[in-house]
């Protein structure tokens, strides 16, 4: 089986129909899946198809992501992606040991992760 090709910002901005400014805006915020080789950008057409199919309950799950955030003392404010509440689950479950938090555990389920943590 062939490597993916990969696109080229200018050829995501194409693909998307969208423009470059708004296509910085999303990688910004994380809210598109993309590979950053070095200084440069690079996009595969099917993550960016199935990004555009799943675009829906990526919405729904970025709101749940939110809401956990806002409840986490180390969140980034104004953040929202999945790094971000991964680090600031790492820290409470650091931090709570004080207060008895000794487990967090990452479970894959179905291209997501179930987060838990016991106390």
């Amino acid at each position: 089986m062939a490597a993916e090709k990969f696109l080229d910002f200018d050829e995501a901005v194409k693909f998307l129909r969208t423009n470059p400014s708004t296509l910085y805006k999303w990688l910004q915020n994380g809210k598109i899946p993309a590979h950053k080789l070095g200084r440069q950008w690079r996009f595969t057409r099917q993550e960016l198809e199935a990004h555009i199919a799943g675009g829906s309950q990526r919405g729904a799950l970025q709101d749940e992501i939110s809401k956990v955030l806002r409840l986490l003392p180390h969140a980034a404010a104004g953040q929202n992606d999945p790094d971000t509440l991964a680090r600031a689950l790492l820290w409470h479950a650091h931090d709570g040991q004080a207060a008895g938090v000794n487990a967090l555990h990452f479970e894959p389920v179905a291209q997501h992760y179930r987060i838990t943590h016991r106390r």
